[in-house]
């Protein structure tokens, strides 16, 4: 007679149970099990502080469980409609573990999961741990239709309002003259750009539970007070957000009584809409508007880094694995890093390293992270950009400040520098032309004036004005530098001009622009033929730490170019190259918007002095 083990059998909502308890005590997320919403009960839900996302679970081999998820899609919960969804696959020897030891087992065990998005576009079939796919959860990202329907919305707003100030002359002026640059379309689509993130960051921290009010209250009746928002503006800068506030306010405060409300009322129907898409505060928004916007962008050749190019780099460049002796379980240990963007534009690689930063702490203390004092720490003190555009300033100071807004900091180490011609008159009377190069003025210099800054000691309440920064010493310099020649190269006088405040066919100013670049370059890898570009790598070099990294988007000439020779041999010989991606996509070779050339992403680690070098490639 033979005896019969007997085998229990646990049921998938055991499973979505202790899942959902996984998800909540070690990664910190906001998820439940087996609720019904409207008569419907998803496997787990979790809500994310903008979205619902919903993950369907189902025994290997899973025949039905992505048609699970996929009807989940469009589903109303909370008032919003769930835009992500997650098909995950339990192995089936999970069944019979018994459910005393499910917790244990399931936490280690390895998933499967797809994530699809309500526009019918899917990930790849992923495998992890329960940890890993609390991160895949947190990174979910839009619908991409969602995200270029947040950029229409604001692309149409930005004109909308700017066109409100183009039979205003003396308003153009006004404006103009803060963003040092001429009067005319450009300058007022800029100005509708910075008070539109202005008021998107303001509706934010008025539903966070900031005492701040809404930018509906600076409305007297139905119309408009640009007394009233300057009031509004003046109690949140009395507090803090200096960086974000401190332009828009100027901009404002340059707008007559007749145009105000006209143009601010537009600029509050496009803050509505693009709220309403629930994209902001996970994207650079304004980032991808200000590059169509600024015409000279191709004479500088600034391009907003694409976002799967910058999450790419700045995963790779912060891989927890890379950076052994960093305790990233505790802010005030990680607050000792210094991570730069020496070209930063509107700040989309920096906010790239601060998501990494915050998931690498995330990951090492999943239930006892303290992401607010995280968040203080890495504005105060972390994330450090520089730009020759005082707008793309404002915009990557609220573009990282929005990814906690209800946190307060004092500082952000962000600034502005010259990049053009001043005329200089000697006591003889004679006339010269003194040249700036933005943050390659690094190269020569130590420390460089900055224009506006948004660090508490050069920037109060009514002054944006800057002082010498010195060149930072950083852990890691990530950047997507300019590609474009700043010499004398013919058929570029007219684009010379422009970007150097000259008059067109000024010769005598143009040998003083190509002698100061010959003189930052002398004794120096970069090659004025490769561009400036190389000149960027060069500084990058300047100023990374020993045993610190560099991860720079960089045109595929740098990689086999002749004049990017000494620039290869100098990483060859003083860093171990960690990572050189490229794309075999023939329709997409380029990892920036609208650059139209190949580029390559490079990661690679500062030697240590006594490590043997590589190669010369």
């Amino acid at each position: 007679m033979t005896t019969q083990t007997r085998q229990d059998r646990s049921h998938e909502s055991v499973v979505n149970d202790v899942l959902a308890r996984i998800l909540r005590e070690r990664s910190g997320l906001d998820a439940v099990a087996e609720t019904l919403h409207g008569g419907r009960r998803p496997d787990i839900l979790v809500r994310l502080q903008t979205r619902r996302i919903i993950l369907e679970t189902e025994f290997a081999p899973a025949r039905t469980v992505e048609a699970d998820a996929l009807s989940r899609l469009g589903m109303e919960i909370d008032g919003r409609r769930v835009e992500n969804v997650f098909a995950v696959t339990i192995p089936k020897s999970l069944r019979s573990v018994n459910q005393h030891r499910m917790y244990e087992r399931l936490a280690t065990t390895t998933l499967q999961w797809r994530e699809w998005r309500i526009d019918g576009t899917a990930s790849l079939m992923l495998e992890g741990t329960a940890l890993e796919l609390a991160v895949a959860v947190r990174n979910s990202t839009p619908p991409r239709s969602d995200l270029d329907e947040a950029v229409d919305i604001l692309d149409k707003g930005v004109r909308m309002a700017g066109s409100k100030l183009y039979s205003s002359p003396g308003t153009l002026g006004r404006v103009a003259n803060i963003f040092n640059t001429e009067p005319g379309d450009e300058a007022a689509h800029m100005a509708a750009l910075v008070i539109i993130n202005a008021m998107i960051f303001q509706e934010r921290l008025a539903s966070g539970g900031v005492a701040f009010q809404p930018v509906s209250a600076a409305k007297i009746g139905d119309r408009f007070s640009k007394a009233r928002l300057l009031q509004l503006w003046e109690q949140i800068l009395g507090i803090d957000y200096k960086p974000v506030f401190g332009m828009a306010r100027d901009l404002v405060d340059a707008l007559t009584e007749l145009e105000a409300p006209s143009m601010l009322e537009e600029c509050e129907k496009a803050v509505s809409e693009v709220l309403a898409t629930s994209a902001v505060g996970r994207h650079d928004l304004a980032g991808r508007i200000f590059n169509g916007l600024i015409a000279e962008r191709k004479l500088l050749a600034a391009f907003y880094t694409s976002i799967p190019a910058s999450t790419l780099l700045a995963g790779l460049a912060l891989s927890t694995d890379g950076w052994k002796g960093v305790d990233w379980r505790d802010p005030e240990k990680i607050a000792k890093l210094r991570v730069v963007d020496p070209a930063c534009g509107t700040g989309t690689l920096l906010m790239a390293a601060y998501r990494q930063i915050l998931q690498n702490h995330q990951n090492a203390s999943p239930t006892e992270s303290d992401d607010d004092l995280l968040h203080k720490l890495l504005m105060e003190n972390v994330i450090a950009g520089a730009n020759v555009v005082q707008a793309a300033i404002h915009l990557t100071a609220a573009t990282l400040a929005a990814m906690s807004p209800s946190v307060e900091f004092k500082r952000m180490p962000l600034h502005a520098f010259k990049l053009g011609t001043e005329l200089q008159e000697d006591l003889h009377g004679r006339e010269s032309r003194d040249v700036y190069l933005g943050s390659l003025d690094w190269l020569l210099a130590s420390e460089i004036q900055s224009t506006f800054s948004a660090a508490e000691e050069q920037m109060g309440a009514t002054s944006n004005e800057g002082g010498l920064v010195e060149r930072p010493q950083a852990d890691l310099v990530i950047s997507n530098p300019p590609f474009t020649r700043r010499g004398g190269a013919p058929g570029k006088g007219k684009a010379i001009a422009r970007v150097f405040s000259i008059p067109e066919g000024d010769e005598k100013s143009t040998k003083e622009i190509a002698k100061r670049t010959s003189a930052l370059l002398k004794w120096t890898p970069a090659n004025q033929i490769a561009g400036h570009a190389s000149s960027f790598t060069v500084l990058a070099d300047r100023m990374v730490k020993s045993g610190g990294r560099i991860a720079l988007v960089l045109p595929a000439t740098a990689l086999f170019g002749v004049a990017w020779r000494q620039v290869r041999e100098m990483l060859a010989s003083r860093y171990e190259i960690e990572f050189v991606i490229t794309s075999h996509d023939p329709d997409l070779l380029s990892m920036s918007f609208d650059t139209g050339i190949a580029e390559t992403l490079l990661v690679a680690r500062r030697l240590r002095d006594g490590v043997e070098s590589q190669e010369v490639v």
